[in-house]
């Protein structure tokens, strides 16, 4: 009956006590029950016991208070309040060790390695463009880590500190070898590195989508200024115009930004197009509809 509640619980503190009691009611079994002691079992019991105490003992102490440095209780504070105990990060940020960087320094200088900015800002490039900036309680080069990968791509990435940055840095070897024994603390880090590369990819995500969105309004605006360099605005062409709204996002708000930034007003442009643009705008629409038809038919 104790083993099987044992599986119904969710802390690993109670999981181990519940191990030592069943553990002492076998010793109790297998001394008063058969004929003869059984010493063998009695003694594997015995040494289950004690396992399952020191365990219970790292454990509490984990969770007891301890105090931390600053750095310490800002790393605590930013990335591991709720998934580990004071005890556990101290633990873990030992094992790394404590750099700076100044304004304008790169802060990965050298590969297989993971990085926990603790205080300041870094911008994170790749091929020259930036997706994403990283601060207090940031992770860098946790995919690398992941990915089980000896060499990242560092001739794409780039990370340069906008601020003086305080960090810690641990060898992925070091890191690997101290997480393999303490599976509490890797699943832990696991969920931290899993949520922030969620977080940043949408974050990246954003910024691609805004980034085509300003792409396509500045093509939308060029193409504008070669339509209205004549008074009289063709079908056709509000035709085309409507059909790269359509296909790039446009909204009837940027559009009218647009007019005004080349100094058009939208009376100025309906008085131009007369008409022509409302019809291009039914074709176009007509003509994306008996697409999205044709589309659900052949599915």
């Amino acid at each position: 009956g104790l083993i099987m509640l044992q599986w119904l619980m969710d802390d690993v503190v109670h999981i181990r006590a519940v191990n030592i009691c069943a553990c002492i009611m076998y010793i109790l079994y297998n001394y008063g029950a058969p004929a003869t002691p059984l010493w063998l079992l009695m003694r594997w019991d015995a040494l289950f016991i004690l396992i399952n105490s020191v365990q219970v003992f790292r454990i509490l102490q984990d969770r007891s208070s301890v105090e931390l440095s600053w750095w310490e209780q800002l790393a605590f504070d930013n990335t591991f309040r709720g998934a580990l105990a004071p005890m556990a990060v101290r633990r873990v940020l030992a094992e790394g060790k404590r750099e700076t960087a100044a304004e304008g320094q790169p802060v990965v200088t050298r590969s297989s390695t993971v990085c926990l900015i603790i205080k300041g800002d870094v911008q994170l490039t790749v091929e020259g463009k930036e997706v994403a900036t990283l601060s207090d309680g940031d992770f860098l080069g946790e995919m690398e880590y992941l990915s089980d990968k000896d060499e990242p791509s560092v001739d794409k990435t780039r990370t340069t500190a906008l601020t003086q940055v305080e960090f810690i840095v641990w060898d992925n070897e070091d890191l690997r070898n101290f997480l393999g024994c303490e599976s509490e603390v890797d699943k832990a880090m696991r969920s931290i590195w899993n949520l922030q590369l969620a977080n940043r990819l949408e974050h990246m995500d954003t910024l691609l989508r805004r980034s085509q969105i300003v792409e396509a309004l500045r093509s939308y605006k060029f193409v504008l200024m070669g339509i209205v360099a004549e008074d009289k605005i063709s079908r056709d062409e509000c035709l085309f115009l409507t059909q790269y709204r359509l296909k790039n996002g446009i909204t009837d708000e940027q559009h009218l930004k647009v007019l005004n930034e080349i100094g058009w007003s939208k009376e100025l442009w309906d008085r131009s197009c007369k008409g022509a643009c409302k019809e291009a705008a039914k074709a176009a629409k007509d003509a994306k509809d008996a697409s999205v038809m044709a589309k659900r038919t052949s599915e």
